[in-house]
Parts: structure tokens; C-alpha cells; sequence
């Protein structure tokens, strides 16, 4: 595997861009769990079970960055 080197420029492009997208899956990951905590009414357990699946993306997904 060739490694090749990367300027400094698109480091610091490339971080910005990641810092970006762990703060919104970060975001997403409080909000449904916010939610998960909030549902009320007939859908309650189909929907609990969603926003508990978004959570569990989202908190893999910031893991991974």
C-alpha cells in the first residue's frame, strides 16, 4: 500500500469537515434520544423503538470519526 502524503490544506479541510459532521451526529444522537424518552400515545413502543435505532446509528457513526 502506497501512503501518500497530504498537504496541510487538505488536512485542515478535511478536519473541518469531520468536525462537522460529528457535531450534527451528535446532535441527532441527543434529539432522539430526547424523543425516545418523550412519545406518547398508540405508536408509542413502533416509534420508542425508531428513535432508539437512530440513536444507536448515530452513537456508531461518531465512534467511527
Amino acid at each position: 500500500m502506497n501512503i501518500v502524503p497530504l498537504e496541510d490544506d487538505v488536512i485542515k479541510y478535511s478536519h473541518e469537515i469531520l468536525d462537522d459532521i460529528l457535531i450534527k451526529l451528535l446532535y441527532v444522537q441527543k434529539q432522539s434520544k430526547y424523543s425516545h424518552w418523550n412519545i406518547k400515545g398508540i405508536l408509542f413502543i413502533p416509534i420508542h423503538k425508531f428513535f432508539d435505532d437512530i440513536f444507536d446509528i448515530a452513537t456508531a457513526s461518531a465512534d467511527k470519526i
